[in-house]
């Protein structure tokens, strides 16, 4: 019967259609924000802001079912990254303990920080063909240019017509124009930056590009720059260096403009200081101050951490952690409202120390590892398009690290599309390399 169905594939095309669907998750609520501000989200908006944890239980579900009845092409590997995930459980269990934290509390921010990377495993252990991952790209492709499209209609019209205005664009302007935020939702300038930066990567890195290549490369570009988003910019410039061995021209043209903004970025930062022409705006320093808040943290629990869920993440915000109470009020009030400090790797220092932080770093370290180690196998194996397309993703891997000095990791449209195309590309690797057995352990 199984067989017959077929229920592993369809399940698999409905994965690809939800990661699709994931960068315009927060539209609705957006839009419902914007003409009804004040009234309650209704029930069918709320529940569509889970749509990335359910499709992860989903995915462990039908993973657990699949690995039972077809376990001849089904079984469970860990990429090499499996120990270093298990020592950062264990350390995070071992500081919720020393730290009397509430188990409840401790694992749902041990759960929280851990959740998108299953997104890899789930996504390398379906068997997803060479065709599911060009679809994906040309998917993301298509994505990429419907968001910038929209992000510079709605520029045009705010700033020629004033028009627009907290829809398609923010509230607030950078250098004379408007932030963008588009199809991905309000409060998104960041993020749908950092998505276009992967789009970039992807894109770039095929070999033959047709017209629609080119358009969408210079339309990323544009929504990347008119984010005015400094993450973005950043992992811009990383990526076009990693990239320049591709195309050094192209990058080195490309690579002209970022610089120059962020040069005027840095000089505008320093003007305010410098000058009488600072704001208080708690959005304006507030992940300054969670960021320095969490050093401190640091230095009075080094070794393990304050413990998980305590602080920085949804967990801290559900169950009112302690640590908020000396907190300026405009400060604390800012991270109920955003729930949390959007700062990825101040929460895990603070809550799980300096132990915590390696292990949790080791988990890129392996990642980055393994992508270098399958883009080496594609290019021995003359596949150019796999060996490109590997660079891009270990590249990437970079400006997720990086990111999480100055974000956090949680956005679903970024985090998940990013690990479920790694995840297909390793799983082709492993396939196409012979592995037809994962090792044993767990941190095979």
């Amino acid at each position: 019967m199984l067989d017959r169905l077929r229920i592993d594939s369809l399940f698999r095309k409905a994965l690809l259609l939800t990661v699709c669907l994931l960068p315009f998750q927060a539209l609705p609520r957006t839009i419902w924000a914007n003409y009804y501000p004040g009234s309650e989200l209704p029930v069918s908006i709320r529940y569509l802001s889970l749509v990335d944890e359910a499709a992860l239980f989903a995915c462990i579900a039908f993973l657990f079912t699949f690995i039972c009845l077809r376990s001849s092409l089904y079984g469970v590997t860990f990429l090499g990254l499996g120990k270093w995930i298990g020592l950062f459980a264990a350390v995070s269990i071992s500081s919720m303990a020393l730290n009397g934290v509430q188990p409840l509390q401790g694992l749902f921010g041990v759960y929280d920080l851990l959740k998108n990377i299953m997104f890899l495993f789930a996504f390398q252990m379906l068997r997803f063909d060479d065709r599911d991952l060009k679809w994906l790209v040309s998917a993301f492709k298509y994505i990429g240019i419907v968001l910038a499209v929209f992000a510079l209609t709605g520029e045009l019209l705010a700033f020629f017509f004033e028009a627009g205005i907290g829809v398609l664009v923010a509230e607030h302007a950078r250098y004379g124009l408007y932030r963008v935020i588009s199809l991905s939702g309000q409060g998104n300038h960041n993020y749908i930056g950092i998505f276009g930066v992967f789009v970039f990567s992807i894109v770039f890195s095929r070999p033959e590009k047709r017209p629609g290549d080119h358009a969408a490369l210079w339309l990323a570009a544009l929504l990347i720059l008119l984010t005015f988003s400094r993450q973005a910019w950043l992992g811009f410039l990383v990526m076009l260096f990693f990239l320049s061995r591709l195309n050094a021209r192209l990058a080195f043209a490309l690579l002209t403009v970022p610089l120059l903004i962020t040069a005027l970025s840095f000089y505008e930062d320093i003007s305010d200081i410098l000058t009488d022409g600072m704001s208080y705006d708690p959005e304006n320093y507030f992940r300054l101050y969670a960021f320095i808040y969490s050093l401190k943290i640091l230095g009075e629990h080094i070794i393990l951490g304050l413990g998980p869920g305590t602080f920085g993440g949804l967990a801290s915000i559900l169950f009112e952690s302690g640590v908020y109470e000396e907190w300026p009020y405009f400060f604390r009030e800012y991270a109920f409202r955003i729930n949390g400090i959007d700062q990825f790797w101040p929460v895990i220092w603070a809550e799980t120390g300096v132990v915590g932080f390696l292990a949790y770093s080791m988990i890129f370290v392996a990642l980055y590892s393994r992508l270098r180690e399958a883009r080496a196998f594609f290019g021995k194996n003359g596949d150019l398009y796999m060996n490109r397309l590997g660079s891009a993703l270990a590249g990437f891997t970079l400006v997720i690290v990086i990111m999480g000095f100055a974000g956090g990791l949680n956005s679903a449209f970024v985090i998940v599309s990013y690990l479920g195309m790694s995840g297909i590309y390793l799983s082709r690797f492993r396939e196409k390399s012979g592995r037809a057995s994962p090792p044993a352990g767990p941190g095979a």
